[in-house]
């Protein structure tokens, strides 16, 4: 059997590999819905609280996720379903972590972890995000890590332990700091209210990249920041910015001409059961 450190050398080869097959470049977030579609592995989300994802391949490859989840937990779901695909290891059925991580260690589920980090976290990806917005990716404020966990589509606490175990740039005495400080109280002072749904903010740094939410949602955006669409609406103005909560499944366009940069905002509803590619779609109302 393959040591815990041989494990984590091949799962970074192949994330970096499977990164570069689908032409990403190395620091450029990505959204693992969108990837492993494209690559041609059937995805698709079911209301199902028993599980965190299943992968099953009787000659045609599937990859099913609880949207029960948090969104970026659903992300990395993904990616690690898609890591069990790319390694072999057959059908399998992922419990809840919190169960999972109870059990006896698995060194197929821990490659498929270790290979979901580095897909959606390589270390290049995580240190410009932090650098092109003039922060340090070693010294860095709880508040500065939630908005690059949204930026790269993760939870706050996995883009520390992912900093910390994997890529080694989060000495110990800050993780354990952070890792105190919950995603509520980083919202609640990000937004100056508090609020059950999940928040996103928004800055002149995301590019082109398109921006995830779920009906219910927070989105921060900066102000003289203009919206193409009626998928969103203005709730107050925060600490750091405007806030906008989103409404209805579809896509709206946000874009700000001082900073010139446009995104696309893509709302899909809670507990969205169906093929990834839909999940934007606007719902058909019928009569």
């Amino acid at each position: 059997m393959k040591t815990k450190e041989e494990l984590t050398y091949k799962a970074f080869i192949a994330a970096i590999k499977e990164r570069r097959n689908a032409g990403i470049d190395p620091a450029t977030p990505i959204c693992a819905f969108d990837v492993v579609y494209q690559i041609g592995v059937e995805t698709c989300f079911q209301n199902l609280s028993s599980m965190e994802g299943l992968y099953y391949n009787n000659g045609k490859p599937l990859i099913l996720i609880s949207s029960c989840r948090p969104r970026g937990r659903m992300a990395f779901n993904c990616a690690h379903e898609y890591a069990h695909h790319i390694f072999g290891h057959g059908d399998r059925v992922d419990e809840v972590m919190e169960d999972k991580s109870r059990k006896t260690w698995d060194p197929e589920e821990f490659i498929a972890d270790c290979f979901a980090g580095f897909f959606l976290m390589p270390k290049s990806t995580v240190c410009k995000a932090f650098t092109s917005r003039g922060w340090s990716p070693s010294k860095f404020t709880p508040e500065q890590a939630f908005i690059i966990s949204n930026y790269i589509g993760v939870g706050y606490r996995t883009l520390l332990t992912h900093m910390h175990y994997s890529l080694k740039i989060l000495d110990d005495k800050s993780f354990e700091s952070m890792n105190k400080v919950t995603p509520k109280d980083l919202k609640t002072k990000i937004l100056g209210f508090d609020h059950p749904a999940d928040t996103v903010i928004l800055d002149k740094h995301w590019g082109n990249r398109s921006v995830d939410i779920f009906i219910g949602d927070l989105l921060v955006v900066p102000e003289k920041t203009r919206f193409e669409g009626n998928h969103l609406q203005f709730i107050s103005k925060g600490n750091y910015g405007l806030i906008y909560q989103a409404t209805s499944q579809g896509i709206d366009r946000a874009h700000h001409e001082d900073f010139l940069w446009a995104s696309y905002i893509r709302v899909t509803r809670k507990y969205y059961e169906g093929l990834v590619q839909y999940r934007h779609l606007p719902e058909v109302e019928h009569e």
